[in-house]
């Protein structure tokens, strides 16, 4: 809804850096677009901080939230993501 609104859900929100770390072992992947309007890059670092490893983000140049102006890196890294999800899983 943010995205079509442009301002915050009427719904309960929380810090997913207060709860990040829960999601260890299970691989935690995150791909964020330098300029997203919704959420800076500075929160999604703060995010990954937080968690336990295995974890690793991508950083897209992109104007926006939708890397919209730059798909084509948005892809590869989405591609680089899932092997990199699949390659630290737990067996």
């Amino acid at each position: 809804m943010i995205s079509i609104t442009h301002g915050v859900p009427k719904e309960p929100t929380f810090s997913a850096a207060a709860i990040v770390d829960r999601v260890a072992p299970t691989p935690l992947a995150a791909i964020h677009s330098t300029q997203d309007e919704f959420v800076p890059l500075s929160e999604a670092r703060k995010v990954l901080a937080a968690a336990k490893e295995p974890k690793k983000l991508w950083i897209v140049t992109a104007s926006g939230h939708a890397f919209s102006d730059n798909l084509p890196e948005f892809d590869r890294r989405l591609i680089e993501a899932i092997a990199w999800v699949t390659a630290n899983a737990a067996q």
